[in-house]
C-alpha cells in the first residue's frame, strides 16, 4: 500500500528494515565459534598442566619419603654412642637416691666429651636440670604427640632412640637424641649428641636435591620451598617465614592437610602440600612441607597467542561487514539525519519550519507528531506571552502599592515616636511636679496626711519606673551596637553603690563576658525585684561561675521565694503575682531582663529555688553569658 504524498518506503516499518540488516550481521555467529575454539584449547591447556603440576608433586613428595627412610636408617648408627653414655649416667643417678639435683651433669659431660648434652625431665614433660641452660625450663606438655612418647618411655623401662634433629631452642645445632627412663620412673633421662659434620656424613639437604632433580620436568614450577614442622627452610636452618607464611605452614602443619594461594602481583600459585614422615615410634616429627611455586607465565603466552589469531581474523570479518553495515546504516538513518536536522532548526526558533517527508511509516507518524507538537507549542507561546504582560502589569501595580504602604508605614511609625516622647516627657514633667508637691506635704502634713504624702511617692516613683522601662524598650528594640567584654565586678560594685541600704554580698571574680553598658540594667532590675519583694530586711548574695563557654550569674535572695507553677512566667511580660508582702509589679522589670539576656546578648535566664525543694525560702535568678 502506497501512503498518498509519501512513497512506497513509507509502507514498510522500521523494524523490517532493522530485521533485513540483524541478517547481514553475522558478528555474534562469529564471535560465538571464536570464543568457544579458544575456550576449549585453554580448557586443554589447563587440563595437562593440572596433570602435570600433580605428577610433579606426587614424584617428588614419593623422593623425599624415600630419603627420609635412608636417613631414618643413618639415624639408628648413633644410637650406641647414647647407649654407652647411659651407663655412667644412670650410675650417677643410682649414687644420687634418686635426687637429681645431686648429680654433677657438667662432670659427666667432661668425662664423655663436649658433643653429649645431658637432660633431666620430669613427669610433667618439663626439662629441670641440664648441662644446656638454654634448654633448663623447656615444657614439652604443650606438645601433645611427644608428651605421650615421653609417656611410653617412662613405662616401658627401656631405651629409645629418636632421630637426628635441630634443637626447639639451639637451632643452630643438630643433635641425636635419646631417652632412657630413671630407674625410679620419677624421671626420664636424655642425652643428646652433637653431629657437627651432619653436612658431610648425613645430608639433611638431600631433600632438596630430590626435589631439584625432578623440578626440571615441570617447565611452569619456578620454585620448591621445604619447611619443617616448626616453619623453618630445609637449607636455611635460621630462617622463618614472614609472618603470613608462618600462619600458612602452621595452618598446614596442624590440619595437616593442603592448602592453595594466588599471587597476582607476581602471577604465580604457590601450592603447599604436607609430607607426613612421622614414625609413630619415634618421639621427634620429621614431617615437611613442601611450596610449590608455579607461574603461569608460558601457559598464558602460549593462549596469547591462540588469541591474538582469533582477534585478528575476528577483526578482519568485522572490516569486511563495515562495508555492508555502511551502506545499510546510511540507507536506515537518512530519515533520521532529516528529522534532527528539522529539529534542530525548530529549536532554533523557526516554528514556520517544515519537515521534509521520508522513511518507513513510523517517520510518518513521528513527522507529524512533530508538526502537531510545534502548533500547539505555537499557541502555547503565544498565551505565555499575554500572561507575562499581565503578570508584568499586576507586579508594576503591586510593587507601586507596596511602596506607597511602606512609605504611610514609615510616617505613621515616625508620627507614633513623636508622640510618645513626648508623651514621656510630658508625663515625667508631671510627675516630677507632682513629686516635689508630695514631698513638700510630707514636709509640712499631719501624720494622716503624711502617709498619704508618702504613698503618693511611691506611685509617683512606680510610674517613672515604668516609664524609664518603657524607654529601655524601645532602646533595646532600637540599638545594633556590638557587644564588647564587660567586667562583671564593675557592674556589680556599681549597683551595689546605687542600693546602700540593701545587703548585698559579693566577692571579686575578675571574670569578663560579652555584653554592654546595658548589663547593669539587668542586674538592677534582678536585684530591684528582690528588694521590692524581700522588704526592708532583703539580703541579696551574688555569685559567678565559669561552665565551659559561658559564664554564669546568680542571685540569690531571701524573700517569699515563687512557686514552681511560675518559674517560667515571670520572665513574660506584664506578668504579675501577689505575694504575702501584698505588693505587686507591672511585670515590665524581668521582661527586660529576659529581652536583654536572649535577644541581645544570645545568653540564658531562668529562676530557681535559693534552697532546692524549698520554693518558700527565697528564689535564685541566673544569667548565662558568653566568656570573653
Amino acid at each position: 500500500m502506497v501512503l498518498k504524498g509519501g512513497s512506497i518506503r513509507e509502507s514498510l516499518s522500521y523494524s523490517s528494515y532493522f530485521l533485513i540488516v540483524c541478517i547481514l550481521i553475522i558478528i555474534p555467529i562469529f564471535l560465538y565459534i571464536s570464543v568457544s575454539d579458544y575456550t576449549v584449547l585453554e580448557n586443554n591447556f589447563k587440563e595437562n598442566y593440572y596433570q602435570l603440576q600433580n605428577n610433579t608433586e606426587n614424584s617428588i613428595i614419593e623422593s623425599i619419603e624415600l630419603a627420609n627412610t635412608g636417613l631414618e636408617i643413618y639415624d639408628e648408627t648413633f644410637d650406641y654412642r647414647l647407649k654407652y653414655a647411659f651407663i655412667p649416667f644412670i650410675e650417677a643417678y643410682n649414687s644420687s637416691d634418686g635426687k637429681p639435683e645431686n648429680i654433677d651433669l657438667d662432670l659427666l659431660k667432661q668425662n664423655l666429651g663436649e658433643d653429649y648434652d645431658f637432660y633431666i625431665i620430669d613427669s610433667g614433660h618439663v626439662v629441670r636440670y641440664s648441662t644446656k641452660e638454654l634448654d633448663i625450663g623447656l615444657n614439652f606438655s604443650n606438645n601433645v604427640e611427644f608428651s605421650d612418647h615421653l609417656d611410653k618411655i617412662l613405662l616401658s623401662g627401656e631405651y629409645a632412640g629418636d632421630r637426628i634433629v635441630r634443637g626447639i631452642r639451639d637451632t643452630k645445632n643438630v643433635s641425636k637424641y635419646g631417652y632412657f627412663p630413671s630407674p625410679d620412673k620419677k624421671y626420664i633421662l636424655e642425652i643428646s649428641y652433637n653431629i657437627k659434620d651432619y653436612k658431610d656424613k648425613r645430608d639433611l639437604l638431600q631433600f632438596r636435591k630430590a626435589a631439584d632433580s625432578l623440578k626440571e620436568m615441570n617447565p611452569y614450577l619456578t620454585s620448591i620451598k621445604i619447611y619443617d614442622i616448626y616453619g623453618y627452610a630445609i637449607g636455611e636452618p635460621d630462617l622463618l617465614e614472614n609472618e603470613k607464611d608462618a600462619d600458612i605452614l602452621k595452618h598446614v602443619t596442624e590440619q595437616k592437610t593442603d592448602y592453595r594461594i594466588f599471587d597476582e602481583d607476581t602471577n604465580t600459585i604457590t601450592r603447599y602440600r604436607y609430607c607426613d614422615l612421622h614414625n609413630p615410634s619415634l618421639g621427634s616429627d620429621l614431617s615437611v612441607v613442601l611450596a610449590f611455586t608455579y607461574s603461569n607465565k608460558a601457559i598464558e603466552e602460549e593462549l596469547n597467542k591462540i588469541l591474538f589469531s582469533k582477534i585478528i581474523a575476528f577483526f578482519l570479518v568485522i572490516i569486511l561487514l563495515m562495508g555492508v553495515f555502511y551502506v545499510a546504516t546510511d540507507y536506515l538513518t537518512r530519515p533520521i539525519k532529516n528529522l534532527v536536522f528539522d529539529l534542530d532548526e525548530i529549536a532554533k526558533g523557526n516554528l514556520d519550519h517544515k519537515i521534509k517527508p521520508g522513511g518507513a511509516k513510523e517517520f510518518a507518524s513521528l513527522r507529524q507528531s512533530i508538526q502537531n507538537m510545534v502548533i500547539s507549542l505555537k499557541s502555547m507561546i503565544e498565551n505565555l506571552r499575554e500572561s507575562e504582560k499581565t503578570i508584568k502589569q499586576y507586579n508594576e501595580e503591586l510593587e507601586s502599592i507596596v511602596q506607597e504602604r511602606t512609605e504611610e508605614l514609615k510616617e505613621a511609625t515616625k508620627e507614633a515616636n513623636f508622640y510618645i516622647d513626648l508623651m514621656t516627657h510630658d508625663i515625667n514633667n508631671a510627675n516630677m511636679a507632682t513629686l516635689g508637691y508630695a514631698q513638700l506635704i510630707e514636709d509640712t502634713a499631719d501624720d494622716t496626711t503624711k502617709e498619704l504624702a508618702v504613698k503618693m511617692i511611691a506611685s509617683v516613683k512606680r510610674s517613672t519606673e515604668i516609664i524609664s522601662n518603657v524607654s529601655l524598650i524601645r532602646t533595646i528594640q532600637s540599638r545594633n551596637q556590638k557587644l564588647k567584654p564587660v567586667l562583671i565586678d564593675e557592674i556589680v560594685r556599681k549597683i551595689i553603690e546605687l542600693n546602700p541600704e540593701t545587703d548585698i554580698l559579693y566577692e571579686n571574680s575578675n571574670r569578663f563576658v560579652l555584653a554592654d553598658e546595658l548589663l547593669t540594667e539587668v542586674f538592677s532590675n534582678i536585684i530591684d525585684n528582690s528588694i521590692k519583694y524581700a522588704g526592708d530586711d532583703c539580703r541579696i548574695e551574688i555569685s559567678t561561675e565559669e561552665e565551659e563557654d559561658w559564664v554564669r550569674v546568680c542571685f540569690d535572695d531571701n524573700g517569699p521565694g515563687i512557686s514552681d507553677e511560675f518559674k517560667d512566667e515571670i520572665f513574660n511580660r506584664l506578668f504579675r503575682e501577689k505575694k504575702k508582702t501584698g505588693k505587686s509589679g507591672k511585670g515590665l522589670g524581668l521582661y527586660i531582663v529576659k529581652s536583654l539576656i536572649q535577644k541581645r546578648y544570645g545568653g540564658i535566664v531562668y529562676a530557681d529555688d535559693r534552697i532546692k525543694g524549698r520554693p518558700d525560702m527565697g528564689l535564685r535568678v541566673c544569667v548565662k553569658l558568653k566568656k570573653v
